[in-house]
């Protein structure tokens, strides 16, 4: 099956691969947060889980989008839009679960986790309302009509803000377990993600795109999963 667009049934089977593989690092990084609540306390085990579900619910709408596409059954555009808010806010709650973990004691935790999320609060509305206001002042004035915004810009941006914040966390845990050598893994996933956002920016849509985006967003997940579980064997040795 193959519509325009470019998107094909194959595509929307390939991209689900990222996502499985996506799954499998929060699973550990959860799994290895929860063995110690007691001492870091629920709440960031807590914002880790819901943004790290967050995640992976937006990309399965992602996939169900292009599968039902591809299928040429209909061009259900809720699922393919609420993907990029819940990426921005997924990660950011991952971040946030993962700083306060990072932290020594729960007092300190709170205010970094705050602090985090009040700041990309701002950043996002920031960008939300840059992005939007300049595209009104540029667009034609209707009296009758509210004018209607589809860049997904600003999500794009905190999506990679988000990301950007949680792998150098995973970094700095590494560091922080004498593993400096497995923070290679995170760095390795940062800068295939750099290299997803600069696609992002100018994706047309077309065929070539989708399978450049899709490959270079697979292997910022392999490294963010052999970055995990590299932490996680490391933890128990």
């Amino acid at each position: 099956f193959s519509l325009m667009n470019g998107i094909t049934l194959w595509m929307a089977f390939v991209d689900a691969v990222p996502v499985v593989v996506f799954l499998l690092a929060a699973i550990i990084i959860m799994k290895d947060q929860s063995e110690e609540i007691g001492e870091k306390g629920i709440w960031n085990y807590t914002l880790l889980c819901s943004g790290a579900l967050m995640l992976f619910a937006g990309a399965i709408l992602k996939v169900a989008w292009k599968t039902l596409y591809a299928l040429n059954v209909c061009d259900y555009t809720t699922l393919a839009e609420s993907f990029f808010p819940m990426q921005t806010l997924g990660f950011t709650f991952m971040s946030m679960g993962v700083l306060g973990y990072l932290c020594k004691d729960k007092k300190k935790a709170t205010i970094v986790k705050s602090v985090y999320g009040g700041v990309m609060l701002v950043i996002c509305t920031f960008l939300i309302v840059a992005f939007s206001g300049s595209a009104k002042a540029n667009g034609t004035p209707v009296d009758t009509e509210v004018m209607v915004y589809e860049s997904h810009m600003p999500f794009l941006l905190g999506t990679f803000i988000g990301f950007m914040t949680l792998q150098i966390a995973m970094m700095v845990l590494a560091f922080k377990r004498n593993a400096k050598v497995y923070a290679i893994a995170f760095f390795f996933s940062m800068i295939f993600m750099i290299a997803e956002a600069l696609v992002g920016s100018m994706f047309d849509g077309s065929s070539g795109m989708h399978w450049v985006a899709q490959f270079i967003h697979l292997f910022a997940e392999i490294g963010l999963y052999i970055g995990a579980k590299a932490l996680y064997k490391k933890k128990h040795q």
